[in-house]
């Protein structure tokens, strides 16, 4: 996660000054999408935390994973 942000500021504060809020947003959806093309390794346990969550949550979870 802190590299993501690492990621976000880096892009942001290069750049002075944005147009408008929503060039800013494109700008930043633009790397999130570059970012989630370099994540290759698995979650860390997420077995473990996807059965903790189905306890907490339910049905709620198990619909989100069909999706």
């Amino acid at each position: 996660m802190e590299g993501f942000h690492r990621q976000l500021r880096q892009v942001t504060k290069t750049k002075g000054v944005f147009s408008s809020e929503t060039a800013l947003i494109k700008l930043l959806y633009l790397v999130q999408e570059r970012s989630s093309e370099k994540w290759s390794r698995p979650i860390a346990n997420w077995s473990l935390t996807l059965q903790q969550l189905s306890i907490l949550f339910g049905e709620r979870v198990k619909s989100r994973l069909k999706v």
